[in-house]
């Protein structure tokens, strides 16, 4: 007599063991003799055992946390028959009992050899012998023909076909969102006037407010911006973005201290260059391009 285990999930899915006399321990320690990972939590650590008695395999539960179960049925110990199913806890990985009878014969042979049997026997008696032709074909494996093969195969292209196509389809925006920015027009800014070249004070920071006019289609809105200005001749300039660097707050000029200061973090800068002097601020202020045009001063506005 032949007995083997023949795993059907789980992380063993597709192995067998050929069981003999000696016991066979199951769990996810080490040292049992089939070992489940240890993510297969629904295994306890010591689970099962299958001991060979009086010419008979019994398998006895070792007092899991989930159970073990033959034909979805709770058993504490109880003997294998060829086709049991064993599953290590509800939902948990299971295991076909196989056994072979006479050696050399597989157990599908054998049960079908005892439907033929049971067949001419119930034709002797004029009763049916589906049972026992269902009974046999229950542990024999699925014949498929070459055509039911060639539809699965198709079947399995038009998935994986369908998969690829909704998967391109639902990329498309991300890739556009992503490269429309590469083909977009560069937004040349606004140049606005903010006084005679002369008309600044020099060696100290002059601020300069102003309204900026944004179009966005049919709506029209307003917004006051400001600036700041140095120069120390009146003909080379500095301008200044009046927001802070570090979250755009806007800064003052602090006459005692002579340095640009934020009332948000403390953030310190440097009038005449916009360095960093002390705080938060990651970088320098941010400097604007300006152009002096008939003696009239213009900063460019993004």
């Amino acid at each position: 007599m032949v007995a083997r285990l023949v795993f059907l999930n789980g992380t063993r899915a597709g192995a067998a063991l050929n069981l003999g006399e000696t016991p066979v321990s199951i769990g996810r320690r080490p040292s049992r003799t089939i070992v489940y990972s240890p993510d297969e939590t629904v295994v306890s650590t010591d689970h099962a055992t299958i001991e060979f008695q009086n010419g008979r395999y019994v398998l006895r539960d070792e007092g899991s946390r989930n159970g073990t179960l033959v034909n979805a049925q709770r058993v504490t110990s109880r003997p294998l028959e060829h086709g049991d199913i064993i599953q290590f806890g509800e939902g948990g990985p299971s295991a076909r009992f196989v056994l072979e009878t006479q050696p050399g014969v597989a157990p599908t042979q054998d049960l079908v050899a005892r439907s033929t049997v049971a067949q001419r026997a119930s034709a002797e008696r004029g009763t049916s012998a589906m049972p026992a032709i269902v009974a046999a074909k229950a542990g024999a494996p699925e014949e498929v023909s070459p055509e039911t093969r060639s539809r699965r195969k198709f079947l399995g292209l038009v998935g994986v076909l369908a998969g690829t196509v909704s998967a391109i389809l639902a990329g498309i925006p991300a890739v556009t969102a992503f490269v429309s920015p590469l083909f977009r027009a560069k937004r040349e800014g606004t140049w606005v006037k903010l006084g005679d070249a002369d008309g600044f004070e020099t060696g100290t920071p002059n601020k300069k407010d102003f309204a900026q006019t944004v179009k966005d289609a049919w709506v029209e809105s307003r917004s006051m911006l400001s600036v700041w200005v140095y120069t120390d001749d009146g003909k080379k300039f500095i301008v200044f973005d009046a927001r802070c660097t570090h979250l755009g707050c806007g800064y003052s000029f602090v006459a005692d201290t002579k340095v640009f200061q934020c009332p948000c973090h403390g953030g310190r800068f440097d009038p005449k260059t916009g360095a960093v002097l002390g705080g938060p601020p990651p970088r320098p202020l941010d400097r604007l391009p300006w152009k002096v045009e008939e003696g009239v001063l213009f900063v460019q506005i993004a």
